[in-house]
């Protein structure tokens, strides 16, 4: 509705555009004295001058000659909305009122622009959600909304309500992760999950997540997206040697072998016409000078040792002239029989270096062996009813240190016959140290299991490791964590049985040690401890040393998953940690924060025959 206001009068005049009735130049009587729409207009006693207008809509009001005061237009302040009352207050300017129950407010109009609406109370903004129209507060502003239904654009809240002006959800997006970092959680804003997606720039393998780009643990295979976001794709022709990938070829250290696809893909294939003895190259010709010299670089005698050309022997790294007699006095140096071994003494038996004569006894070893070179001029000949085994006597039935083997002389007198059906808890570690970076808990399984296998420990392997996936406790379950002792490669017992590791184990890591006499060793023999007496540690910090004794696991004191994992064990930076157990001062799970970058060991453990 449009008023315009009148000054003293009484009466009203339409606002609009309309121009007032016309005054003649020549200030002859106009010919009305109202405006087009039939309004008076109001008496003025000077002509020419401004006066009082019937209206405040009036625009530029100028007394005429016939003494009616004539606006030169009027003031449109009409806002296009039914809902408000429009009105003139002069000078040019306008007033807008919402009439009682509605409001005029603020919507976009689609084009970025503001436009007003008229709404009527409990109207809810088309754009702006928990905003209402309440005239009671605000007819020209939005006011905040209690209560309501509304949505907050996350797809993981439900039963949305307006609270004060702001909408609010339930969140449950808990429910719809995956506990994967790779993958995005959908869900669908009801309470329900949609799924959970791979991201496009990443790999699932196994369990893990990887990088588009990100090499595994042996840098022969790469996570490309483009190939497959499931598993490895090749970096193409490749060498596997110890762990670690080589190009086609890439010498090895020694510079004697090189990657060669096509001939070994898991070994250096060694380069013709060099020597390569104990991990040294040489050329044809070159002489073992350290040794006496009676050596030389022959490829085509032998690409591994020194040959022998002249009349000498080469007997355990060292030049013998003809008739040089052993260490144990049992042999000499006979070129004509054999340059690189002692030839033995007729009727004597040389035994790990000491010479016997004939019907000699291993009394310090048992006494079940005795000196018969007619059998054997190099080793204890077993004569009764016994069994001879790493330098020690046993008698039928006895067994061997893990229970699984035992003494059966019409088997075997120098083995230990293994018992049908039975195993034990074995922990070994691998014959290097590592970084976090062990492919997940997939590829330390991987090479357990390989490195088992070439001990000759049967049986099944995984690696002690804890993920977002696994406990260490979980490998062994049902009876066999109840009933096999756990015990060292050496068989020496470190606990009765796996669950009681974890039984007895709380905040304090002294409960969860092992004795002190069950040493841990590798594969291969090599002892875990801090001051390692192998020529393989030059230093605490070197490459081949296991850094402090530490060995990694992935658990809390409890025994229960560490967060600190080295993300699942497939990182090696500084800037992430892993939690570590002592195997020199036997605490199985001192929960030791160490970052990835470092090399520890890594323990297996034989969790099934």
């Amino acid at each position: 509705m449009y008023v315009c206001a009148l000054g003293a009068l009484l009466t009203f005049a339409a606002c609009g555009d309309s121009s007032p009735g016309g005054t003649p130049d020549d200030g002859a009587v106009a010919d009305t004295t109202t405006v087009p729409d039939g309004q008076p207009l109001r008496p003025c006693t000077t002509p020419g001058q401004p006066c009082a207008a019937h209206t405040t809509c009036a625009i530029n009001p100028i007394c005429g000659n016939d003494g009616l005061c004539r606006p030169s237009g009027y003031q449109n302040c009409d806002d296009g909305l039914d809902c408000t009352t429009d009105t003139c207050l002069g000078q040019g300017k306008c007033e807008n009122t919402p009439n009682d129950g509605f409001c005029a407010l603020p919507i976009d109009d689609g084009n970025g622009k503001s436009i007003l609406k008229c709404f009527t109370k409990g109207d809810s903004s088309p754009d702006r959600n928990c905003q209402i129209c309440d005239p009671d507060r605000d007819k020209t502003a939005w006011s905040a909304a209690n209560g309501g239904p509304c949505d907050d654009g996350n797809s993981c809240t439900k039963d949305d309500y307006c609270d004060n002006g702001t909408c609010k959800g339930t969140d449950y997006r808990a429910q719809c992760d995956d506990n994967i970092s790779c993958t995005d959680d959908v869900c669908d804003g009801k309470g329900g999950c949609v799924g959970n997606q791979l991201r496009s720039d990443a790999c699932l393998i196994q369990g893990t997540c990887y990088k588009d780009g990100e090499q595994d643990a042996t840098g022969c295979n790469v996570c490309d997206t483009s190939k497959s976001q499931s598993q490895w794709t090749a970096l193409g022709s490749f060498c596997l040697i110890g762990a670690k990938c080589y190009k086609p070829g890439d010498r090895s250290t020694d510079g004697c072998g090189e990657c060669d696809p096509t001939k070994d893909d898991k070994g250096w294939t060694p380069l013709t016409n060099v020597c390569q003895v104990a991990a040294q190259c040489y050329k044809p010709g070159d002489k073992n000078t350290a040794q006496g010299g009676c050596g030389e670089c022959d490829p085509t005698a032998s690409a591994t040792s020194w040959t022998v050309k002249g009349n000498n022997c080469l007997i355990a790294d060292k030049c013998q002239n003809p008739n040089d007699q052993s260490p144990s006095q049992c042999g000499v140096c006979d070129p004509a029989k054999d340059k690189y071994a002692w030839t033995p003494l007729p009727n004597l038996c040389d035994i790990d270096g000491t010479c016997y004569t004939p019907n000699a006894v291993n009394t310090a070893e048992g006494g079940c062996g005795v000196c018969d070179p007619a059998l054997s001029g190099t080793a204890w000949s077993i004569k009764g009813n016994d069994c001879y085994i790493n330098k020690k006597c046993y008698k039928p039935g006895d067994k061997d240190p893990t229970g699984c083997g035992e003494c059966v002389p019409g088997t075997s007198k120098t083995s230990w016959t293994p018992i049908a059906g039975c195993w034990a808890i074995i922990i070994a570690a691998l014959n290097e140290p590592h970084s976090g970076k062990l492919g997940g808990t997939a590829g330390a399984d991987a090479l357990c299991a390989q490195q088992a296998s070439a001990a000759g420990r049967p049986g099944q392997w995984k690696a002690l490791l804890a993920d977002s996936n696994r406990s260490v406790q979980s490998l062994i379950t049902g009876t066999n964590a109840t009933t096999r002792p756990v015990i060292t490669t050496q068989g020496v017992q470190m606990y009765a049985n796996w669950n009681s590791i974890f039984t007895t184990c709380g905040a304090s890591t002294s409960t969860c040690t092992w004795p002190t006499t069950a040493l841990l060793y590798t594969f291969a023999g090599r002892v875990i401890e801090e001051n390692e007496p192998q020529p393989l540690c030059t230093s605490s910090s070197g490459p081949n040393c296991f850094y402090d004794a530490d060995y990694w696991h992935g658990m809390n004191k409890d025994g229960t998953v560490s967060v600190d994992t080295c993300q699942n064990w497939t990182s090696e930076t500084s800037t992430d940690y892993g939690s570590s157990g002592e195997a020199d001062f036997q605490q199985w799970h001192n929960n030791e924060r160490n970052t990835c970058d470092q090399t520890q060991a890594v323990l297996c453990v034989q969790v099934g025959p």
